[in-house]
């Protein structure tokens, strides 16, 4: 079951991270092993798109607040997307993954409403 928030978080092992911001985005490049239970979890006050860009996954729970949940695993190119305010938590077990996560200040969007979004596909 994904991080409920009462449990602890489980610990995280980054292999590699690097950084960068563009014109107000964040840009964050992380490879992560996963061989043990590793949780991910995001509540921010901008959104958060998370691109799946290698590696994978023998399983993975994720939930959001409004109910949105799944155990789909990501391919590479999958997007989640992760609204302002919206809470996010996953459970990830695999080997090592790597992703990008992308975080924009809500008035980069405008009015646009965001819907939370497991391994979107924008070809």
């Amino acid at each position: 079951m994904a991080w409920d928030g009462v449990r602890p978080h489980l610990p995280r092992k980054i292999l590699s991270h690097d950084a960068m911001t563009a014109h107000g985005i964040s840009f964050n490049f992380v490879r992560e092993s996963v061989q043990t239970p590793t949780d991910w979890g995001f509540e921010e006050d901008r959104h958060v798109f998370v691109v799946h860009l290698d590696g994978v996954l023998d399983r993975m729970e994720c939930v959001f607040t409004s109910g949105t949940a799944s155990d789909r695993l990501p391919k590479v190119g999958d997007i989640w997307i992760v609204p302002a305010s919206e809470r996010y938590a996953a459970l990830a077990e695999g080997g090592a993954v790597a992703y990008c996560e992308m975080t924009v200040p809500t008035q980069m969007l405008g009015d646009r409403a965001l819907e939370p979004a497991i391994g979107h596909r924008d070809p």
